[in-house]
């Protein structure tokens, strides 16, 4: 019987559990794609552990080998000629090693993909493709509120979309977000939760009242 709870790394499609991780960016060059992806031939959570366990350790000494060997000035890169803010010089990190909105998207297609639609996967890329024309293709810990907002105007007012329909796209983009951060323990993105609308009657068709000379003929 397949165990409910995945182990670390890992998500399933179809029953099968497969190991999926993201490549770091310092040795993303080296690799073919940004996002490694193996099938570990088992429905069943603990062997999948201990085949992830395996492969993980793998990646991760090559991993340190690449950093290591081509990194130069490593010291020089943390020093600073004035203290730096902690708590900014923590989210900075956090940002560079968190993936950018594109690369989320397959790896949410890997895991929520499974059985859904042509037109789920077509949603999906358009509404990424609008953040992206709006903001700008950037690490998902990166986006604010403020950006947040600057899509959803966007939406509203350059794509000329309703309200409605500017909620479903921003929860769309949410969800990409926030199954990615969950699944890669990254920080969690509350830029696109509860997005702000106000009462207004943009996107609506307003009812023209009926002509004078119309109601005279009646």
């Amino acid at each position: 019987m397949v165990q409910k709870i995945l182990p670390k790394y890992t998500s399933s499609k179809d029953g099968i559990i497969y190991y999926v991780r993201r490549v770091p960016k310092p040795v993303r060059n080296q690799y073919r794609l940004p996002i490694i992806r193996i099938s570990l031939r088992t429905r069943h959570s603990e062997i999948a552990r201990k085949r992830a366990a395996k492969i993980n350790a793998e990646l991760e000494r090559d991993w340190e080998l690449l950093m290591y060997s081509s990194v130069a000035g490593l010291v020089d890169s943390f020093r600073n000629e004035r203290p730096a803010n902690t708590k900014l010089s923590a989210l900075q990190n956090s940002s560079c090693d968190s993936p950018t909105i594109t690369e989320t998207i397959e790896f949410y297609f890997s895991g929520q993909g499974s059985d859904r639609s042509d037109e789920f996967f077509r949603a999906v890329r358009r509404a990424v493709s609008y953040l992206i024309e709006s903001v700008g293709d950037r690490s998902i810990t990166e986006y604010s509120r403020e950006d947040a907002n600057q899509f959803r105007d966007f939406l509203l007012e350059l794509r000329q979309v309703t309200p409605s329909s500017a909620r479903r796209i921003i929860s769309s983009v949410k969800a990409v977000i926030t199954f990615t951060s969950r699944e890669q323990d990254l920080p969690a993105v509350t830029a696109f939760s509860s997005v702000h609308f106000a009462e207004h009657k943009r996107g609506r068709k307003e009812r023209e009242p009926i002509p004078v000379d119309v109601l005279t003929k009646l």
